[in-house]
């Protein structure tokens, strides 16, 4: 990510390029939804915008690049926005538009970690600091940073991630597929989407992870869609871990270089658990994690 710029309008020049931006109207990506509203709004570009594409994107990122262009990566628009009504604080703001909303939550899932502050912001979850703002919404992921830390920064974050999120279409809430992660245990900011290795292995991507402490067990939850594994699905690439073998009706194990797993085919998906339990526990929480999500078993 790029450094935050910092604070206050630079000078008349950059007074100027305010007023003829915000008289033009507010800039639009190539998809053609607005960045913010447009109007009497409270906020304005003060900067010209820049714009990116999966060729150029490292430009503007440059070592991030590779994290979002896994994420069906579309294009990114970049700009310094300031209140029209303002003090002088700016803030750098990004939206990443993405193929889907799933991939969406997965760029924003890679920068969710335990211990951050969360807020909602309307059907939206924003990670919050002091200098920060990051979320998402349908198909776009969205981060604000602030170029300077002062008492009202917060309250300026979450008015500027308001208004940017309300031009995008959709809504904020996590793919269904995380439902099944709903259950006693599981380590809240740890769910996430991965496109490449998960416990180092890519046969289990791209699929959903969350991890979780049990009664002093830890262990990583595993959920892989069957419809977004290629042909044969899921359980045709599983089906190569070491040690793959079945234990019951639609079920499985399998070593990991990380020891071992179970596996449980539930609809569209393949449930899994990587953790060292015993086999009843294990099912147990494979169990847990199909009423959590509601689907019926095959």
């Amino acid at each position: 990510m790029g450094a935050p710029r910092s604070g206050g309008f630079p000078g008349i020049l950059a007074l100027s390029a305010f007023l003829l931006i915000s008289a033009a109207g507010p800039p639009t990506a190539e998809g053609g939804v607005p960045l913010l509203p447009g109007g009497s709004g409270d906020w304005a570009v003060v900067e010209p915008p820049r714009f990116y594409g999966p060729d150029n994107l490292y430009m503007e990122i440059d070592g991030e690049a590779e994290l979002f262009l896994q994420y069906e990566f579309r294009e990114m628009t970049s700009a310094i926005v300031g209140r029209v009504k303002g003090n002088g604080r700016t803030y750098r703001v990004e939206r990443f538009l993405h193929g889907d909303p799933r991939e969406a939550f997965g760029v924003y899932s890679q920068h969710r970690f335990p211990d951050q502050k969360t807020v909602r912001i309307d059907s939206s979850e924003a990670i919050l600091s002091g200098m920060s703002l990051d979320t998402f919404r349908g198909s776009c992921f969205i981060r604000i940073r602030a170029g300077g830390d002062d008492p009202g920064t917060r309250e300026d974050l979450l008015a500027l991630g308001r208004a940017l999120l309300g031009m995008i279409p959709g809504k904020g809430d996590p793919p269904a597929e995380t439902r099944a992660f709903r259950i006693p245990g599981v380590v809240p900011g740890t769910i996430v989407y991965q496109k490449r290795a998960i416990l180092g292995d890519e046969r289990l991507s791209p699929g959903f992870e969350a991890k979780f402490d049990a009664g002093g067990v830890q262990g990583t939850l595993l959920l892989i869609p069957q419809t977004n594994a290629g042909e044969g699905g899921a359980i045709k690439r599983l089906a190569t871990l070491p040690g793959w073998a079945g234990v019951g009706p639609g079920m499985y194990r399998a070593d990991l270089s990380r020891g071992p797993a179970w596996f449980s085919v539930r609809g569209d998906s393949v449930l899994g658990v990587a953790a060292k339990l015993p086999r009843p526990q294990a099912f147990e929480m494979l169990h847990k994690m199909d009423e959590a999500l509601g689907t019926p078993a095959r």
